[in-house]
């Protein structure tokens, strides 16, 4: 998260979305290498999860508490990895949004914001909609699968960030 807020959002200080849209990119696909090798290396009991595998892979049968512990922090640490992705991903939602309806835009920015842009923004939404997911299916879940989330007002944060 640290990366994303120093290279994407100026450190949180300057919020300024003026660099370029090459810029933009070349920076987002750095933090997202990033991101992919963080997770690569993820412990199996920690990987990260889908909406399906917190259905799955959890059951209130089980009667090992570390079995139960692993996979309340391997949902929370899905939570936080899907916001983190929506955060990186967030600068090329804005450039999109910029860019609608001006005329006088670059057009080798808007040809490369459209040929690159577009996974970004189905990545977000992909993120999101597993966000929302997770979260209800745990609330939804009946048993030990309701422990799942941790904290409520994570859960609550987590679920309204990924509806802006």
């Amino acid at each position: 998260m640290w990366s994303i807020i120093d290279s994407l959002y100026g450190q949180n200080i300057n919020c300024d979305q003026s660099s370029g849209v090459g810029d933009t990119i070349a920076r987002l696909f750095n933090t997202e290498r990033e991101l992919i090798d963080w997770e690569r290396a993820l412990p199996r009991n920690l990987r990260i999860w889908s909406s399906q595998d917190v259905l799955d892979n959890t059951n209130d049968t089980v009667t090992n508490e570390n079995v139960r512990n692993e996979n309340r922090l391997a949902t929370i640490l899905t939570l936080r990895y899907l916001n983190v992705r929506l955060l990186l991903h967030r600068p090329i939602l804005i450039k999109f949004l910029d860019t609608s309806g001006k005329a006088d835009e670059d057009c080798h920015e808007l040809t490369l914001l459209q040929k690159i842009g577009s996974n970004s923004i189905q990545l977000s939404m992909q993120s999101a909609i597993d966000i929302i997911s997770i979260v209800h299916a745990a609330v939804h879940a009946t048993g030990r699968k309701r422990e799942l989330l941790g904290a409520w007002w994570f859960s609550l944060y987590y679920s309204t960030i990924s509806h802006i």
